[in-house]
């Protein structure tokens, strides 16, 4: 397979030193080798490759009709293919718009660019995305209107919101999402430390990686306000993966922090998240007057999702989720759940379970301490919620010194506290918060 690759590679820099005759020969080396027996999606990805290969050179020899077929069939394969790069698909699409552009296909050719523009978005290959959006920007000049738009409002919602602009009141829809709040812990103390161009320049980087990692899982960035980000899980529509997705997210987002955090260190001072999702339904639309809309969206989940990202501070962990959104996981045993209790969280009457996302499960040996510590904290809680809380406030402690996890020592005194004021006969094991 790695042989493969390579003469593919060796074809294509044949292709840029414009040299026909050695491309063509490194395509049928390769070709010799795709026809070994290799499984179904290699083979459908390495099938595209081909095909990408071949239009490249039919495009050198002048044939553009017969690059441009080749590029329609390399599509068709790279749909179906699961492990292309966003960098890979931007460069493949780049290719397939000097062809269209050459046949003068000037509607094709913007779609192209466009979609590649999209795909580098996505990325942070800031040099080659700027290229390629002055290209848009200055021969198609309407498609790079809607992609400036895309990015501001969310691709997948443009189309809708577009046709709404100009209606009266507020577009009412009910939707089912799963609404998530990232924060910056101890950002004021953060901006005191730094020259505001230096703070713009770290917090631009933060906001990449996060609005990033929304976008590669289809997600749609709601606000970005200052350094905070509301996110949703799906808009306008649901998808069956929706609460998978956004799980998948957040853990992303907490490794881009960590990435960023070692990259900028002795630099910047350290950034710490804090991470809360939620489930449930929205109203959401647009309001204003047709002068001037705002899309936004309202419900007890945006509320409580925001609380959840608050408790994070007080639980001492990067990403909290509710129980709401557990239960709709798609084979949630994939991921490290780590039950933490139930809360009444300010401004709510009815309790809220929450978990620690910890990570998703692998062949990692080093993942089994977490399972560890997900089964330890459910003894735990069940010990609370049964009213053992003589047992609770030691197990507690116990995690407390394993995991380091500063909720686990809050949650200790919590069961020492209810031990010498024991709750009311309807108490079901819930916490009630006095701050946010």
């Amino acid at each position: 397979l790695g042989l493969i690759y390579a003469k593919i590679g060796l074809g294509k820099i044949e292709i840029l030193r414009k040299n026909l005759e050695k491309a063509l020969y490194w395509k049928l080396q390769a070709n010799e080798l795709v026809e070994t027996k290799l499984s179904k999606p290699v083979q459908t990805e390495l099938s595209g490759m081909m095909k990408h290969l071949s239009g490249l050179i039919a495009g050198l020899g002048g044939d553009f009709e017969g690059a441009r077929q080749e590029y329609v069939e390399a599509d068709r394969f790279f749909q179906m293919a699961t492990h292309r790069s966003p960098m890979e698909k931007a460069e493949f699409l780049l290719d397939f718009s000097q062809v269209s552009e050459a046949l003068n296909n000037k509607s094709e050719t913007a779609g192209l660019l466009d979609a590649a523009l999209t795909q580098l978005d996505a990325t942070t290959a800031t040099t080659r995305r700027q290229a390629v959006e002055s290209i848009l920007k200055e021969k198609f000049r309407d498609q790079w209107i809607l992609h400036t738009s895309r990015r501001l409002s969310g691709k997948e919602s443009i189309e809708s919101l577009l046709e709404k602009t100009g209606e009266q009141g507020f577009s009412v829809e009910r939707i089912k999402v799963v609404v998530m709040f990232a924060d910056i812990r101890g950002f004021t103390r953060i901006s005191e430390s730094l020259d505001p161009e230096e703070l713009i320049k770290y917090l631009n980087a933060y906001l990449s990686s996060m609005i990033r990692a929304v976008n590669l899982h289809d997600g749609y960035v709601v606000q970005v306000l200052g350094d905070a980000v509301m996110a949703v899980f799906s808009l306008p529509k649901n998808r069956k993966d929706d609460v998978n997705r956004s799980a998948q997210t957040a853990l992303i987002i907490w490794e881009e922090n960590q990435r960023l955090n070692n990259r900028y260190q002795g630099r910047f001072p350290r950034i710490n998240l804090g991470i809360g999702l939620h489930y449930g339904e929205v109203v959401t639309g647009l309001i204003g007057s047709p002068a001037k809309r705002s899309y936004t969206m309202i419900g007890d989940v945006v509320n409580t999702a925001s609380r959840i990202e608050g408790l994070t501070k007080i639980l001492g962990v990067p990403i909290l989720l509710t129980g709401e959104v557990k239960t709709f996981m798609e084979e949630s045993v994939r991921y490290f759940l780590m039950p933490m209790g139930q809360y009444v969280l300010v401004g709510r009457k009815e309790p809220v379970s929450v978990y620690v996302l910890l990570g998703m499960g692998d062949c990692d040996p080093h993942t089994n301490k977490l399972q560890v510590w997900v089964d330890r904290s459910t003894w735990a809680i069940q010990a609370f919620e049964s009213r053992d809380f003589v047992k609770a406030a030691s197990d507690f402690k116990g995690l407390y010194e394993l995991t380091g996890i500063l909720g686990f020592d809050f949650l200790a005194e919590q069961a020492k506290h209810f031990q010498l004021n024991p709750p009311s006969a309807e108490w079901a094991g819930q916490i009630t918060l006095q701050t946010k």
